[in-house]
């Protein structure tokens, strides 16, 4: 999952999250929020609470995506920096044994 859809559903729940108190009535947007929600009381508010805790696990899941995504870019890069500083090193060297032949072999 891209970095900026994480964000965008970050986003989206923390705005969700502050629209009034969860579980009484209807949804916030225009929307019914179910019957449980409807009727509100004990019963919608434990829904909210589920579904608060549903998102927020989702959250946790792609924050430890993103990161884990994150940790094998890094090593993919640090291996090429590697490979990179590598070659250049044995270019260097190469460049370095031809000056050497090109100073002892009389043209």
């Amino acid at each position: 999952m891209s970095q900026a859809l994480a964000v965008i559903v970050f986003f989206f729940r923390r705005v969700a999250i502050s629209v009034g108190e969860l579980g009484c009535g209807e949804g916030k947007s225009g929307g019914s929020g179910g019957t449980i929600r409807e009727a509100g009381g004990a019963f919608g508010k434990l829904e909210a609470a589920r579904e608060e805790k549903y998102f927020f696990e989702l959250n946790e899941e792609q924050t430890v995506t993103l990161k884990h995504e994150l940790e094998e870019q890094m090593h993919e890069r640090r291996t090429h920096q590697q490979k990179l500083a590598e070659e250049e090193k044995l270019a260097a060297e190469a460049e370095r044994q031809r000056r050497i032949l090109a100073n002892e072999v009389p043209e």
